[in-house]
């Protein structure tokens, strides 16, 4: 019953940013891949409607993460060689 499970951040937001708006000089790729304190709280609201309606309902969402992630682990700020060595 999706009425009775409850969902939280995994995390406080008492000590994280606010929004990831607020962070203009950031690439694009990891802006996209962060969330803030209002990005969480989107991200469960969003995992409410799956549950309550199923995954089809968010899936457009869901797909679109996924893209952001990858673009954050293909790009080229994250894959330096000198600090692999």
């Amino acid at each position: 019953d999706p009425d009775r499970i409850w969902l939280q951040p995994s995390s406080s937001l008492l000590h994280v940013p606010v929004t990831v708006e607020a962070e203009t000089d950031l690439p694009g790729e990891v802006q996209a891949a962060l969330a803030f304190a209002d990005e969480k709280l989107g991200e469960v609201q969003l995992l409410v409607q799956g549950f309550r309606f199923g995954k089809y309902v968010i899936s457009k969402e869901i797909a679109q993460n996924e893209k952001d992630l990858l673009r954050l682990a293909e790009s080229p700020a994250r894959n330096r060689e000198k600090v692999q060595q």
